[in-house]
């Protein structure tokens, strides 16, 4: 082996390409000149220039290869970037969505761990509750923002070219908020005009003193109130189709409303010490002498208090359970302190025989322990309270000192003074009797009404969709599925608004009788009342006609008709944030598709499905059905009994929101499934900007969940929780989600998530 020196060789400087032609000459060089050592060396010599020239070429290449995969790697992202802008929804609607969506959420919060934050944290922390208001809500904001809309339709000049109905609508809307109604004068013939209707009926009693005697017998005092002012101080009255034969009208009974709505309030020693506060106020306005007012309105309230006791709003039965169709004769022996042979004659001015079974009540129990409540107090406390639930009724629509006397009262119950008098006006007010004149300003308002057409599409498929969740469960018997799936079948669906609501020869002869003036607010009002009660008693033996809106189509709110086995999604509720059709699909089916899907559960939730497919009272479930679905029930109520709402440390009451939690926990999930059907036909959607890492069906649940994004104040908190038929806002998302078995499998929840429920209380 050689040991020589490596550099005992002079070597010249040799460029890289030429190391293979010069290695001769220096071989060559090197034998002439050398020995045997000499020899060797260029050996050395030869075999280090070929391993750097190995070296040297592998460097280079591995150079191309760093410079070809870079470039690679360069065109895959631009590839995938351009893909992904391709794949976003970049419409100004999906701009827009995609903002108010990502700004509501609170992403580092762990979807499984906590939805509603997750969904809407930083909308609760973003949206304070605004100076003398108690909630604020998504949905809050939706309602407000469709209000805002009719006000602003309703300020505008009346115009000699609009409809005779629209005229009358204006005037009244323009009467109710004017600031004339608090001038002097004004104020003034208000007054005079109250003291007047309420002298017909004798006066009203504090304001006598003993001097005060009775006028009427109790059931003309009862008829005519009943009539003026749609006022029903002990009973409810009302001309509705039969359950069980729901092609006829009947006259359905059924225990009164109260001023303070749910009789819990009555045992809050709060409550009661503001309503009596509330109730001294408005007297003494009225000239109830002070000393006397605190009295009389004592007596008073003793017997509103006694009516909330015998009255029970919160019942665990259904509505098979309390049916029962009576006769003019057996009423007058369950309640013998009323002649309700001369009552009904005053109302629907006909002598209705005594055997006729043409009563049905829904409060048995209560008009039976009418009686005894009547015998209880005497003539004038009885007079005074009935003509007190007038007085009561008509405040916000007095001077200025009532009202401020009953805004007081909400701030003291509820933590804020009320809605404004153009919500009242509106929506207290003008919504029932020109419900067909505000729709027909809206749509002339807008430059497309295809929203009937539009929602087409999405209900077959979530109605289809259901047809296939009834077939394919498996606790119904064959029977009762074979009812449930006709029921499905034949439910209707009212959409947007009645077609003659454009039809404006129709509209003036519906309100042609009308007296709407700008002179008196009051006045106007008390048409109205009268109105509608004519309306509803001009029905009384006539037949059903079920393809008749039975609700206001303006209202921002969607129902089920049990007896026309009818959704109603009122035009109202299809406006953008609920729903527009350019919004992604995951959201038009996470919200008003969920609406939509809710509705439909209706037809069978608690009450609904005793109802069958032509919308009649009937046992149609047998008996192993409907032993599981009552435990399916029970489930639901101990769900939502065994949360608590930490803001106010109060447990939730799962029995008085049952229906409406089965129709929110079957909705979403219908909704849900619809929704994979869509894609399905369709394909995936375009995504979202700034929420791209969420698939189609995670935006779903959060597209709906956002619906219920809200705060409360403590005071309207807790009486949400305890009157309510609603649970309120972070436990109805939340406990849609906990009985969701797409929920969790869609976020991939591990079993001991929170939001991972072991126990999923599903009904369909």
């Amino acid at each position: 082996m050689n040991n020589g020196n490596m550099n005992s060789v002079p070597l010249p400087s040799i460029p890289s390409g030429e190391h293979d032609c010069l290695m001769t000459e220096v071989q060559i060089r090197s034998t002439s000149a050398s020995s045997k050592k000499h020899k060797h060396s260029t050996n050395w010599l030869k075999a280090h220039l070929c391993q750097n020239k190995f070296t040297f070429g592998l460097c280079l290449s591995l150079l191309l290869a760093i410079a070809i995969v870079i470039s690679l790697l360069f065109l895959y992202v631009l590839h995938i970037r351009i893909r992904s802008e391709r794949e976003l929804c970049l419409t100004p609607e999906c701009i827009s969505l995609a903002a108010d969506t990502y700004n509501a959420m609170d992403i580092i919060v762990d979807p499984c761990e906590d939805f509603y934050q997750f969904a809407c944290g930083n909308w609760d922390k973003t949206h304070p509750i605004p100076e003398g208001r108690n909630v604020r809500s998504s949905f809050e904001s939706f309602v407000n923002d469709v209000v805002d809309l009719y006000r602003e339709l309703l300020r505008k000049p009346v115009l000699d070219t609009e409809p005779d109905a629209v005229r009358k609508l204006k005037i009244f809307y323009q009467a109710c908020v004017g600031p004339e109604r608090d001038s002097p004068t004004i104020e003034n013939a208000t007054y005079h005009l109250l003291i007047q209707h309420l002298e017909r009926f004798g006066g009203f009693p504090p304001l006598y003193g003993e001097r005060w005697q009775s006028k009427l017998s109790l059931e003309r005092l009862l008829a005519q109130l009943h009539l003026e002012f749609n006022t029903e101080p002990l009973f409810e009255l009302k001309v509705a189709a039969d359950d069980m034969n729901n092609t006829q009208h009947i006259i359905l009974l059924n225990h009164p409303s109260l001023f303070l709505q749910a009789s819990a309030a009555y045992e809050s020693e709060e409550e009661i010490d503001a309503y009596l506060k509330f109730m001294v106020s408005v007297a003494t306005s009225l000239g109830v002498e002070r000393t006397r007012a605190p009295h009389d309105m004592q007596r008073i309230l003793s017997l509103e208090k006694a009516l909330a006791n015998i009255r029970d709003d919160q019942p665990s039965n259904t509505v098979m359970d309390f049916y029962k169709k009576i006769s003019v004769g057996e009423l007058q022996t369950m309640v013998p302190s009323i002649n309700w042979t001369i009552y009904f004659h005053l109302v629907f001015n006909e002598f209705i025989p005594l055997d006729e079974p043409i009563v049905v009540l829904y409060a048995d129990q209560y008009i039976g322990d009418l009686e005894r409540l009547i015998r209880q107090f005497d003539t004038r406390t009885i007079t005074s309270y009935c003509l007190w639930r007038v007085i009561a009724s008509l405040v916000p629509d007095l001077s200025k000192s009532f009202r401020e006397a009953h805004y007081e009262l909400v701030r003291l119950t509820q933590g804020a003074a009320p809605h404004g008098i153009g919500s009242h006006c509106l929506l207290n007010r003008a919504d029932e009797t020109f419900a067909q004149p505000m729709t027909y300003l809206y749509l002339k308002s807008q430059s497309d009404d295809s929203i009937r057409e539009e929602l087409q599409e999405l209900i077959q498929n979530i109605r289809s969709t259901f047809y296939e969740t009834i077939k394919r469960n498996t606790w119904m018997t064959n029977d009762t599925k074979k009812v449930a799936l006709a029921k499905a079948q034949l439910m209707s669906e009212f959409i947007a608004y009645p077609l003659e609501t454009l039809n404006e020869t129709y509209l003036n002869l519906s309100h042609a009788h009308l007296n709407i003036s700008f002179d008196n607010h009051l006045n106007n009002v008390i048409n109205l009342l009268g109105n509608e009660v004519r309306k509803n008693i001009a029905l009384f033996r006539k037949p059903v006609d079920k393809k008749q809106w039975m609700t206001s189509s303006a209202q921002v709110n969607a129902l089920y008709d049990s007896n026309r086995n009818a959704i109603i999604i009122p035009v109202g509720m299809t406006r953008p944030f609920l729903y527009n059709s350019k919004f992604p699909h995951f959201v038009i089916y996470g919200r008003i598709g969920m609406v939509i899907a809710h509705e439909i559960i209706h037809g069978f939730d608690t009450n609904g499905r005793y109802f069958d497919e032509h919308g009649n009272l009937f046992q149609w479930w047998n008996n192993e059905t409907d032993a599981t679905y009552r435990e399916t029930e029970r489930c639901i109520v101990e769900q939502y009994s065994n949360y608590t709402y930490e803001q106010v440390n109060m447990t939730l009451n799962g029995n008085t929101t049952r229906s409406e939690n089965i129709a929110d926990i079957a909705g979403t999930d219908l909704a849900f499934l619809a929704y994979k059907q869509w894609l399905k036909v369709h394909g995936d959607e375009r995504r979202l900007p700034l929420l791209d890492k969420y698939t189609s069906e995670q935006m779903f649940f959060i597209a709906f969940s956002q619906i219920w994004c809200g705060n409360y104040l403590n005071e309207r908190l807790r009486k949400d929780i305890r009157d309510m038929i609603h649970t309120p806002f972070r436990y109805r998302m939340i406990g849609s989600l906990h009985s969701s078995h797409h929920f969790s499998q869609t976020f991939q929840c591990n079993p001991n998530a929170k939001m991972n429920r072991q126990i999923k209380c599903t009904v369909f």
